[in-house]
């Protein structure tokens, strides 16, 4: 591939990972231990709040996971559903298809802020990804320089019935 061609490829390719990156997270679990022995106890807003870090970072891990394989792991649905799943389902297809994989080189991820609407069935939770990032082809040869990537993305997630548990239901890009 000549230069000329490359640098619209890398740009795609990066907007492709921010985006990915953003709604990313598979092994990160939810504590399910009840601080009320009455039957039908509702969650407190700490307990729910705890639902929703655990719901983001499970999708953070995922995100990475699936840059990396390019394949979306048969519990998916534990942490992400509904518009994010699809747009991540999408972009491993996308990847896949050019032959392209991505290995983390740095990562930090951090939580910014939760809201619990009134109603506590959806959050809302705005998230800061600082990433280095390399394309390879499927082979492991490079694709290119290192990507570096800062950026901030709303995540909408919803409440699964009374329980603690939330799902990312969608991620935008904050600019």
């Amino acid at each position: 591939m000549n230069h000329t061609r490359r640098r619209p490829v890398t740009l795609l390719l990066a907007f492709a990972l921010s985006l990915t990156a953003l709604t990313s997270c598979a092994n990160a679990q939810t504590t399910t231990s009840r601080t009320s022995g009455a039957v039908g106890a509702q969650p407190t807003v700490a307990e729910l709040r705890a639902g929703v870090v655990a719901a983001v970072h499970a999708n953070h891990e995922l995100s990475v996971d699936v840059l990396w394989t390019n394949r979306i792991p048969s519990d998916a649905g534990k942490s992400t559903r509904g518009p994010a799943l699809t747009a991540l389902r999408a972009s491993a297809a996308q990847r896949e298809k050019q032959g392209v994989r991505v290995r983390m080189l740095h990562d930090t991820y951090r939580i910014i802020s939760v809201r619990l609407n009134k109603a506590r069935t959806t959050a809302t939770a705005v998230a800061q990804s600082i990433q280095k990032l390399a394309p390879s082809h499927l082979n492991g040869k490079p694709l290119g320089r290192p990507i570096e990537l800062n950026e901030r993305a709303s995540l909408l997630l919803h409440r699964l019935g009374s329980s603690r548990t939330f799902v990312v239901w969608k991620v935008d890009l904050i600019k």
